[in-house]
Order: structure tokens, then sequence, then C-alpha cells
């Protein structure tokens, strides 16, 4: 039937936030958001991107990427985006650390930017499977008031791709195994995973 119906088969859902709860194992073809009504009554101005969590979990490559595709997808909707080299050249100019809260929001205040976004990863993998191999990532997005840390938006999403197959002959096995091996230490595959995640959890995100 999916050979039939192609583009219902490979649609992305979207669905309220707490249905998630109800997913043993989250689709990957399914988004999950929630929109806080305080969000339209004040619309964030500005929003500065924090380092993605958890802090002992996350490359710095890894943090890059996640912080550079975030910045590509949201600078559309707000009137200014803080984006992680920005960030970093303030925490170093005035000596804060994000990890402490009264210091975040004192950094948002100098800044002069009214929201922050988070970002948890979770459970990021590469399975190597000889002929196959897959790279997955977990996100969870909350954009939150810097005032009072209010959240006013989240998503979660998990996204996956895979490459290879099962091959019989030893041709088609040398083929897949090369392939599959080049796939999962590409690191333009994270690149564009990440971005691919992060542009489907930011289109219910209101335009201010």
């Amino acid at each position: 039937m999916c050979g039939l119906l192609l583009s219902a088969c490979t649609e992305m859902r979207y669905v309220d936030y707490n249905e998630k709860a109800n997913q043993d194992d989250f689709p990957s073809k399914m988004v999950a958001y929630e929109i806080n009504p305080s969000f339209y009554e004040n619309f964030p101005n500005c929003v500065m991107i924090l380092p993605p969590g958890p802090q002992d979990g996350v490359t710095g490559d890894l943090s890059r990427i996640i912080e550079t595709a975030l910045a590509r997808h949201i600078v559309r909707r707000f009137d200014r985006v803080i984006d992680g080299q920005e960030r970093r050249n303030a925490v170093e100019r005035y000596d804060l650390d994000l990890g402490d809260p009264s210091e975040r929001r004192l950094l948002t205040e100098r800044l002069h930017c009214d929201a922050y976004i988070e970002t948890e990863v979770l459970d990021p993998r590469i399975d190597y499977l000889i002929v196959w191999s897959q790279v997955g990532v977990g996100l969870e997005l909350q954009l939150k008031r810097s005032g009072d840390d209010q959240l006013l938006w989240r998503a979660h999403h998990k996204a996956r791709r895979s490459e290879g197959g099962l091959s019989f002959s030893p041709l088609g096995i040398l083929t897949d195994t090369v392939f599959s091996s080049r796939f999962a230490a590409d690191r333009e595959i994270a690149e564009s995973l990440a971005d691919d995640a992060i542009r489907r959890m930011v289109l219910p995100l209101p335009n201010t």
C-alpha cells in the first residue's frame, strides 16, 4: 500500500505534545509540540540559542552542528537571533556561567534578549552492522522567556536515516559494506540529519 500511497506513508505528522507519552517508541515521522497561549500575548523579539545538553553527553562538534541548524531555521521567525558564536563571545566578554540561572538571566539582560531556546539531545547513535548503518538522534526544543523562565513553546522529534541493505552476491556485499561504512563516518550525514529534524520541529512555531 505504501507503494501506491507514498505521500501518505512518508508524511510527517504533527501531534499534541502530550501524545508522545503514549508512544512506546516515538515514530520518526512524528513531531510533538505545544504552544503556550502566553506566546501570543507577548511575542519574543529576540532568542538566544543555548548550548545543547546534556552538558557531559554532547560533543563540541555535535553542539555546533545543532546550534548552526537551529539558528538557520529560526532566524526568519524572530527580529533577532543570538547564535552560538555570538553567545560564546558574550559569555567570554562578561565572564558568566550559563549553568547558573541568575547569570544566564544577567546575560540576556545585557544582550537585551527576552527569550532563549534550550536543546536536549536524546539518544544520539550510529549503528553499524557491516552492510547496514543507521544514524539517529532525538531532540527536545524548549523556548522560554528570559525574565521568568516561562515555557512558551516546545517540540519533540526523533530523526533517523539509514543506508545499506541485505545482499546475497559477493559483489553486492562488498558494495553495501563500503557504502554503509562511508555513511556511518560521514559528518555531512549528521549535519543533514540535525538540519532536517530542526526544520520539521520549528515548522509549527509561529512567526513573530
